[in-house]
């Protein structure tokens, strides 16, 4: 009882927390594209084919009735999908600081439509989301959270 009542408490604690998104109206679900035994009969091989997927399959959800934005992400929130992938750290250097930057700094590649934080809700506090243009072969684009955005260029 004492375990049950505990784990109880916990729960409730947690559901009180600000996840820094907003849940309310938002369904999740999870895609997974075929992967073929040989690799070279795989459609979806390289990152151009996922591209033109992703797409359709927001255009095709925004065409649901009742749907008023539709995001794609790679890792949700709260998941840790990508703690389990190790293709998924990266070790970083800042352009202007690369020994005192690359000492810690990691990130994941977490990729996302550029909808997504209007959906959940997750407001960027400076700085610009991710445009359609934004892809492969072009200046790369990251979101950095609020602690490394003041470790790394403080200031107003």
């Amino acid at each position: 009882m004492v375990g049950a009542g505990l784990l109880l408490r916990t729960l409730r604690d947690l559901l009180r927390e600000n996840p820094g998104f907003n849940p309310t109206q938002v369904v999740a679900a999870n895609v997974w594209l075929p992967i073929p035994d040989d690799p070279k009969d795989d459609p979806y091989r390289g990152i151009a084919p996922k591209v033109i997927f992703d797409r359709e399959l927001l255009r095709r959800l925004k065409a649901i009735s009742g749907v008023e934005l539709a995001a794609i992400t790679t890792d949700l929130p709260t998941t840790n999908h990508s703690l389990n992938d190790p293709n998924g750290n990266y070790a970083l250097a800042i352009e202007d600081r690369p020994v005192e930057s690359s000492q810690d700094l990691r990130a994941e590649r977490v990729r996302i439509s550029p909808d997504y934080f209007k959906l959940m809700q997750s407001p960027l506090v400076r700085g610009r989301s991710f445009f359609e243009g934004d892809e492969d072969g072009k200046q790369p684009v990251a979101v950095v959270d609020e602690s490394t955005a003041r470790k790394y260029w403080p200031g107003p």
